[in-house]
């Protein structure tokens, strides 16, 4: 008897302390991975994980892109930019637009890295630039700030639009793939063809029944029917992406300066853009 209650003991001892290590250990990992923020090298507060979530997370219903900010201090041998691709794909899977934010503490690199519609947004001249920005926050400490820089060069880029003439260069195969935008010009020479081929289609009917305007021979109150039924469509589960288009007043960039995004492929095989800084 003394035996079973001495067992018992040591099993709720065991309980208490498998308890102890869930509570002390995993549990700030889970809240650093909550939403938009996964701080795996624990140098945020919680009070700065959950601003720059609130950021995240407003950026991202603008937008409708995903955009996650990653620290780490062990990237597994991989480079910052292979660290940030990497997951970015994987925990971005069933959507292509977005951003990886990284603070590499094992490489000793702040990292950039783009996919989709924000590879068009962010060339390499607003990468640069926002690197800039970021780089003396990070060499000083100040991760949360680092991040803010990031984050507003996101947003900076997102609200000026695509530039005009942008194109991404595959820097592994030198594939070019251009933005193509539809001029004032374009748009009403391709009203005009429509406009021309329904008349012609108009006409091309009224000749085959041989009919005047103004006389028919049919009854349209005997023999015509007229059926309305209510049609509604659901949208359940949609995505939108929404796309600013950069007009002539942009600067520098709608000229043509700045406008190339380089890219290269992740180890899934998407095409990612981006940049990274030593600090």
């Amino acid at each position: 008897m003394v035996k079973c209650r001495s067992d018992q003991k040591k099993a709720a001892a065991g309980i208490l302390a498998a308890l102890f290590l869930i509570v002390y250990y995993i549990a700030p990992i889970l809240a650093a991975q909550i939403g938009t923020v996964y701080d795996d090298a624990n140098i945020l507060t919680e009070e700065e994980i959950a601003e720059l979530d609130g950021r995240l997370s407003a950026f991202m219903e603008e937008s409708g892109w995903n955009v996650f900010a990653v620290t780490t201090d062990h990237t597994g041998g991989k480079t910052a930019r292979q660290y940030a691709d990497d997951f970015f794909d994987r925990h971005s899977a069933d959507q292509e637009d977005g951003a990886a934010l990284l603070i590499d503490l094992d490489n000793r690199e702040i990292t950039i890295s783009t996919c989709g519609a924000a590879t068009r947004y962010m060339t390499d001249q607003r990468i640069e630039r926002t690197l800039d920005q970021a780089y003396d926050y990070v060499s000083d400490g100040a991760y949360k700030d680092c991040f803010l820089q990031m984050l507003t060069g996101l947003c900076s880029a997102y609200e000026e639009g695509i530039p005009k003439g942008q194109y991404n260069y595959d820097e592994q195969t030198g594939e070019v793939s251009r933005y193509r935008q539809i001029t004032l010009a374009e748009a009403l020479i391709a009203g005009f063809v429509a406009c021309m081929v329904g008349v012609i289609v108009f006409l091309s009917i009224i000749g085959s029944y041989r009919l005047k305007f103004g006389v028919s021979g049919y009854d349209a109150h005997q023999f015509g029917s007229l059926r309305l039924r209510r049609n509604e469509n659901n949208l359940i589960g949609q995505h939108i992406s929404h796309h600013r288009i950069q007009t002539s007043s942009g600067g520098a960039s709608s000229n043509g300066g700045g406008a190339r995004s380089k890219t290269h492929h992740s180890s899934s095989g998407r095409s990612h853009g981006g940049g990274s800084r030593k600090f």
